[in-house]
């Protein structure tokens, strides 16, 4: 089942195989403040944003 992020309604949005929407949820996770605080585990040498660091515009 695909699942799909609604990035204006910051909802997570459920399809079927044929893209037919199914069920929409509240991304009540992605808060600007957890997105600030995320951490790269896996850092890659010259990879864009290989600082570690999460950039979030308003």
């Amino acid at each position: 089942m695909p699942v799909l992020l609604d990035p204006v309604d910051r909802e997570w949005v459920f399809t079927n195989a044929h893209g037919v929407q199914l069920r929409r949820k509240v991304a009540a996770e992605l808060t600007r403040d957890r997105i600030m605080k995320l951490q790269a585990t896996d850092h890659r040498e010259g990879a864009p944003g290989a600082s570690g660091k999460t950039q979030c515009w308003d």
